[in-house]
């Protein structure tokens, strides 16, 4: 664009010289389209008075603000000096308009007479480039800036949302811890005279739960019938991992139901030292959005924040089969908390998805593969339309199945910032009836 008043006397004259002769001229109404992209334009105008918006739309149907033309400005430069005298873009009035113009037949009978306007018009051609440079450059510097502002404001907002989200993680961490703590309370005074119950403790303290409920229920039924027992029995045996060890069934004789409390002793306080660590990494991960951290950085073992997550997350699990496929896999450098929060996350969501689905059925999956530890939590839930795959790690998506409403947005917008802060990747795949989140993480060198 080139603007007359500053070029002074030059663009002056080019105006008067060729644009003053009043039958070649066009009034527009605000909103009327002086030309669209991919018209013909054989005209060279200038903008005598109002002001113009040029618009380009890319293939994928994306409109882009290009430039604006104020008055004594001139307009279809581009097309009317190409040899094609095709439109790269839509010019709209934003208010009424009267342009000047010099068509292509005109401009070839003033060249054949000898005038030398080509050469007279070719500093607008080149000021034109470097002015719609220079706007371009500008525009793209404040779509930029206004973009972070944009990021900013909903970090601030997913903020202020995760209140709520904090609130119920708090809330099933400190059940647990209440709820176990007293029942420790109540029952282990009397315990440790045994010196068998003591060992199983320390089992379920260091272990927690280890069957699925699949396994369990499995294992429980083989003992009944093997053994011969009632069903309390054969929970008892199955929960303490004696199926299939006579001698210790022997050596525990009389003493089995004390050893079995014993390890629900110890299972719950594992389960107390679990929630009581998460619950602080809870509030810490608030900061996660607002600005990143390297505390507490180090090799952390994979399985074990699957394990952490799982324990947390069993409150979720009613009428939910879960299934743990966990393989032998190298640590990754990271922060241990945030790790379970990623499992939490995605966990969260696969047994949300799967409400009101018959043999509803959760996988974990983990294994290392060429210098990747891969973690796949898969569900069997109604899946996530196509149309939200695309947005599903941005803040805010929510979708609805069948009148359930699924979080998806703030919790895979946090699982996607901590998965990038490792260097890792996160990807979705979903269609009815199946649902797999897969995580990357770079192994540490074994």
């Amino acid at each position: 664009m080139i603007d007359t008043k500053q070029n002074g006397d030059y663009i002056a004259s080019l105006v008067s010289t060729y644009f003053s002769d009043e039958q070649y001229r066009v009034v527009l109404k605000a909103g009327e389209v002086l030309f669209r992209q991919g018209d013909t334009n054989d005209r060279l105008y200038v903008l005598l008075d109002g002001s113009l918006r040029a618009k380009q739309q890319s293939q994928n149907g994306h409109t882009t603000e290009l430039f604006q033309a104020k008055s004594h400005r001139f307009v279809g430069v581009y097309s009317f000096f190409s040899e094609t005298y095709s439109s790269v873009m839509t010019l709209v009035a934003e208010e009424d308009c009267v342009l000047a113009y010099l068509d292509r037949e005109r401009f070839f009978e003033l060249r054949c007479q000898g005038d030398p306007l080509f050469e007279r018009f070719m500093p607008v051609v080149v000021t034109e480039l470097v002015n719609r440079y220079r706007q371009a450059q500008e525009l793209t510097i404040a779509r930029e800036n206004a973009f972070q502002k944009l990021l900013e404001t909903e970090k601030v907002a997913s903020l202020g949302q995760m209140a709520a989200g904090v609130a119920h993680e708090l809330n099933n961490a400190i059940a647990v811890l209440e709820r176990n703590t007293e029942w420790l309370s109540e029952t282990l005074p009397g315990v440790f005279e045994l010196s068998q119950a003591k060992e199983f403790y320390q089992k379920g303290l260091a272990e927690g739960y280890q069957l699925s409920s699949r396994e369990r229920r499995r294992k429980r039924a083989e003992t009944e019938k093997r053994l011969r027992v009632d069903g309390q029995t054969a929970t008892e045996i199955t929960e303490l991992g004696l199926v299939g060890n006579e001698n210790w069934l022997n050596d525990l004789d009389g003493v089995l139901q004390d050893c079995h409390t014993a390890w629900k002793m110890g299972t719950a306080l594992h389960d107390v030292l679990v929630s009581s660590r998460q619950a602080a990494h809870v509030v810490r991960s608030m900061k996660i959005l607002g600005m990143p951290s390297s505390e507490n950085m180090s090799g952390v073992n994979v399985n074990a924040t699957i394990d952490d997550a799982l324990t947390l997350a069993k409150p979720l699990f009613d009428g939910v089969e879960v299934v743990r496929d966990l393989g032998e896999v190298p640590s990754v450098f990271g922060n241990a908390g945030e790790l379970v929060q990623i499992w939490l996350n995605l966990i969260k969501n696969a047994c949300e998805s799967m409400a009101k689905v018959p043999s509803a059925t959760l996988h974990v999956k983990s294994l290392y593969e060429r210098g990747l530890v891969k973690v796949a939590i898969v569900d069997c839930g109604w899946g996530i339309k196509p149309e939200y795959l695309p947005h599903i790690f941005q803040p805010n998506v929510t979708t609805k199945v069948d009148g359930l409403s699924f979080g998806l947005g703030l919790g895979l917008t946090i699982v996607q910032r901590l998965v990038h802060r490792l260097d890792g990747h996160v990807t979705v795949e979903s269609r009815p009836g199946q649902t797999i989140f897969e995580i990357h993480l770079l192994a540490e060198e074994r």
